[in-house]
């Protein structure tokens, strides 16, 4: 009896804690992206803000180990810099906000982003076929790149791939579906870059950071905004839940 309290108090405190981030979320998407506390962008999906809920964390990059330090490694998050706001003195390497042909490498606001609609279509192809998107994220995406109805040779491999696990049907059905999501941007404070390791991203106009394997903290962020009707319906979801 003892062992089955102990995990019962276990629960307990999990599903307390899993509440107070739905509380911190409600209180973003109160905030939007457009604060002065806001520096940068992050497109994701809502798959990834469940997985904060339960997790208390956003994981950084987990595909594959790159060699070439300048591409993504194990832990990386990738931001947009936000005109006007992001401290561009702290990563000399990207291009010059200040001279105007470079302005339009970064948004003022986060209307000026495209949707980050690639990874938030991965993720849910990925969740309705139940595939771990850590594993399978990157092939959910390059098998739903349509290149004027032609794959490119990353998405004929994860075709393959996918084809080894699911019929044409259970495909098809994952790829209608997850077209219509659209996504969350989130807004990251300026102390976040004295808590990570800052990078010039492979954009070259973008910044990295790096969580290691702990990832990222809900604290981090200062706002969010979603970008589909299904993202703001989950978001309204729960500011009704907890009003």
């Amino acid at each position: 009896m003892a062992i089955e309290r102990e995990n019962l108090d276990t629960n307990e405190k999990s599903l307390l804690e899993q509440t107070e981030r739905e509380k911190i979320l409600v209180r973003l998407y109160q905030n939007g992206t457009n604060t002065s506390d806001c520096i940068a962008y992050h497109g994701t999906s809502l798959e990834t803000i469940q997985f904060l809920i339960t997790k208390g964390f956003i994981p950084g990059y987990t595909a594959f180990i790159n060699n070439n330090p300048e591409l993504p490694q194990h832990g990386d998050i990738y931001f947009m810099p936000r005109l006007g706001v992001f401290p561009f003195d702290k990563l000399p390497s990207l291009p010059n906000p200040s001279e105007s042909k470079n302005k339009k490498y970064y948004p003022k606001k986060v209307e000026e982003l495209f949707p980050p609609d690639d990874i938030a279509k991965a993720h849910r192809f990925c969740s309705l076929l139940s595939l771990n998107i850590a594993e399978y994220g990157y092939d959910a995406m390059f098998y739903m790149d349509d290149y004027n109805g032609a794959r490119t040779l990353d998405g004929k491999d994860a075709e393959k791939r996918l084809k080894l696990l699911f019929t044409d049907e259970q495909l098809a059905f994952a790829e209608k579906m997850a077209k219509k999501r659209k996504g969350v941007i989130l807004g990251l404070k300026k102390d976040a870059l004295e808590k990570y390791s800052l990078s010039q991203g492979d954009l070259g106009s973008d910044i990295r950071l790096n969580g290691g394997l702990n990832g990222f903290p809900i604290d981090i962020f200062s706002g969010i905004k979603p970008s589909g009707k299904e993202e703001k319906a989950f978001l309204d979801a729960l500011k009704a839940r907890h009003s």
